[in-house]
């Protein structure tokens, strides 16, 4: 319920709190879970992402997309926010993680990985909004006692230094395209 307050907290307005709200913010708690089984099927454990040098062109994407995600939820939560930084968050988390990174690995299995890091990262800067649910994941993506390894003691996510890759932004935009057509061409199949 926190996390959908925060979202729902426009400034200016009221919050209109509905199953319909609910419901939709128990879907991202669940699309959260899957990522983080998906990625524990291929890997045990995952280092930070500090300690790990990024190679494959899947995980320079994503780490892009981190830095992105990191700059405006840190803008944000200290213009007070906070429901800008939860649609950043939820877009990054939703989008481009588990829609658009995960969906790549399953080609690129050598990036699987890097985005473990990358998404306990990700764990960090959701923290503020999901504390109990990140907690749980982030143990469970590092294999260690919660005493001597909380994410509440790991220091909140800084901005990166990275470059933009531009091909990915060109395939998935190529990808969203060819589904488009294939939306349109097959409801007009269905009509005749």
């Amino acid at each position: 319920i926190r996390f959908t307050l925060a979202y729902l907290a426009v400034q200016g307005r009221d919050i209109k709190l509905g199953a319909k709200n609910l419901e939709q913010f128990r879907n991202f708690t669940n699309k959260l879970y899957n990522a983080a089984r998906y990625l524990k099927m291929h890997s045990d454990k995952f280092e930070d992402l500090q300690n790990i040098e990024i190679k494959t062109p899947l995980g320079k994407w994503m780490v892009y997309k981190l830095n992105e995600a990191i700059k405006n939820v840190r803008k944000d939560l200290d213009e007070y926010r906070f429901n800008d930084a939860a649609m950043t968050l939820y877009r990054f988390l939703w989008q481009d993680f588990c829609d658009w990174g995960i969906e790549l690995s399953k080609v690129s299995k050598d990036s699987i990985n890097e985005l473990g890091s990358i998404y306990k990262e990700a764990l960090k800067l959701l923290h503020p909004f999901m504390p109990f649910i990140t907690e749980f994941l982030y143990q469970e993506l590092t294999l260690s006692d919660i005493e001597s390894n909380s994410i509440m003691l790991k220091e909140f996510p800084k901005e990166l230094e990275v470059s933009k890759p531009a091909d990915f932004d060109l395939i998935i935009e190529a990808i969203v395209s060819l589904r488009r057509i294939k939306a349109l061409t097959g409801a007009k199949e269905i009509k005749k």
